[in-house]
């Protein structure tokens, strides 16, 4: 029975498991990281906010306009009546009319600005509800994917798991934990090849004699450089 054959069998398995379950780890991280998606929503809730504030602001104006024309219209009415007939009040009052219109002509102004802006800030916010509802799209379908390779992965480790229970009937129990001993000592490399005559983990020279041993030898050999156990192929 080549304990070495079956402890390199086993340790590409468990190599191949290592890997995989850092992929589904990596996996794992990206599905809860929506780190992007939340980057869109804010944005989207800042155009929101950036609407509301110039709606209100127009709102505002829109009223202060509306105030400035009512006292001008209430003045104008009294100036024009013919019950005012003290020339300083008729003159007060021409002067705050005249104060009223050039407060209305600016207020004006900034009604005008103050609707270019609503009109920008709703350009923003369909600009940012689209880019938000393709940020979605978008995650949506990576995390389908993402998922769809860790059930793949998932399927692979119990193939794994099955081959691996069917090669440790191969291998005796000192000799198993010596290999499980080593995995945990050597960074999960317990086992390596012989590659043109040296050790493939550590690349120190095999001398022929001890290379026809490792081949025909019933125990498992170990590398004199690093301690793994050596397997000739």
């Amino acid at each position: 029975m080549n304990q070495s054959l079956h402890l390199f069998q086993l340790q590409q398995i468990d190599t191949e498991n290592d890997q995989i379950n850092l992929q589904i780890e990596e996996i794992n991280k990206r599905l809860i990281n929506d780190e992007h998606l939340r980057q869109y929503e804010a944005r989207l809730r800042e155009a929101k906010q950036s609407l509301l504030l110039a709606q209100q602001a127009l709102k505002q104006i829109e009223s202060n306009v509306q105030s400035i024309r009512l006292k001008i219209e209430t003045s104008e009415s009294s100036l024009y009546s013919g019950k005012i007939r003290n020339p300083k009040e008729l003159q007060d009052l021409q002067s705050e009319i005249a104060s009223l219109k050039r407060r209305l002509s600016t207020l004006e102004d900034e009604q005008l600005e103050a609707m270019l802006t609503l009109e920008q800030a709703e350009q923003m916010l369909t600009v940012a509800q689209q880019d938000f509802s393709q940020a979605q799209l978008d995650h949506n379908q990576v995390q389908s994917k993402l998922l769809e390779e860790k059930n793949r992965l998932l399927s692979r480790i119990k193939s794994l798991s099955e081959k691996r229970k069917a090669i440790l009937g191969s291998i005796s129990a000192d000799n198993l934990a010596t290999y499980e001993q080593l995995r945990q000592r050597k960074r999960g490399v317990a086992v390596t090849k012989v590659e043109d005559n040296a050790c493939k983990a550590c690349g120190a020279t095999i001398r022929p004699a001890e290379l026809q041993n490792i081949r025909a030898s019933s125990t498992i050999v170990f590398c004199s450089s690093c301690g793994r156990v050596l397997f000739a192929g």
